[in-house]
């Protein structure tokens, strides 16, 4: 049976509370929902620090519906793929 992985886009943002600063992850699905993204402890290491692609085994990654917002969870990541940064930030018009 051959792993299904697929590529998500995470976006990563610096959340401040009770004192204390943490990264929090974001991302989408195709019908446009947007979902928490946890990873389990053994699997922080390997968390990004910035916006990027991460690609993921399907059977390393469950949801869980009974937040006001989707939990992605994942336990562990194949690899990290950075964003695709343009140079030339002028309008195409």
């Amino acid at each position: 049976m051959a792993k299904e992985t697929k590529l998500l886009e995470i976006e990563v943002r610096e959340v401040a509370w009770e004192g204390k600063s943490f990264l929090a992850y974001n991302t989408f699905t195709k019908n446009n929902e947007r979902l928490d993204v946890r990873f389990v402890k053994h699997a922080t290491a390997k968390a990004p620090k910035e916006n990027c692609f991460i690609e993921v085994d399907t059977s390393q990654m469950n949801i869980s519906r009974k937040y006001r917002y989707p939990r992605l969870y994942i336990q562990d990541i194949i690899k990290v793929v950075d964003r695709p940064t343009s140079k030339n930030d002028d309008l195409p018009f």
